[in-house]
């Protein structure tokens, strides 16, 4: 006897998602904006720089004094997992966006770090893994360089599981500057 099942439809598919995600306590990603300053003052750059994110529904959000989110969720540990901060270029070798974002990669990774760094590209930002030998836990970043303010956006995993850096990675191929 043959069946008279149908094959689901894109819809029939879409409500399954939902109604898994619902089940397994997740909620819907969600778009979010801040203006972020490279000091408490929120002087610097003048207007700040408006950046823009889709955060994970699972994820909480909090902002320091520079207007900076930082992310986590009930399993991420003390650190969280992500934060978005800017660092600004003012010195006279900063005069274009590679002095730029050189000098803050050389603020986050030391010579051994970048030595088993795992370096890739990013919408055409450039970003860096590697793994603590000691722990095996994972800090990343992403630098997008902001010509106009002559600052550095970057997306940091903070020591993360590893995991958790795959979330982390596509939590942070979202951020963008302006919006």
């Amino acid at each position: 006897m043959a069946s008279s099942v149908l094959p689901p439809t894109t819809m029939h598919r879409s409500l399954l998602v939902g109604l898994l995600v619902v089940a397994c306590g997740q909620s819907a990603p969600k778009p979010a904006s801040w203006t972020i300053y490279s000091t408490a003052q929120k002087d610097d750059p003048p207007g700040g720089v408006r950046i823009t994110a889709t955060v994970p529904g699972d994820w909480e959000t909090e902002a320091d004094a520079m207007g900076s989110p930082s992310f986590k969720h009930a399993q991420s540990g003390p650190l969280g997992l992500a934060a978005i901060v800017l660092f600004p270029c003012r010195e006279p070798n900063d005069k274009d966006e590679k002095a730029c974002v050189d000098k803050v990669v050389s603020y986050e990774f030391d010579k051994d770090d970048l030595a088993r760094s795992k370096t890739s590209e990013i919408g055409g930002h450039r970003w860096i893994e590697a793994t603590n030998p000691a722990n095996g836990r994972v800090h990343a970043r992403l630098f997008i360089p902001v010509t106009a303010a002559r600052a550095v956006v970057m997306c940091v995993a903070m020591m993360v599981e590893p995991k958790d850096l795959p979330a982390v990675r596509a939590f942070c191929e979202t951020v963008k500057v302006g919006g």
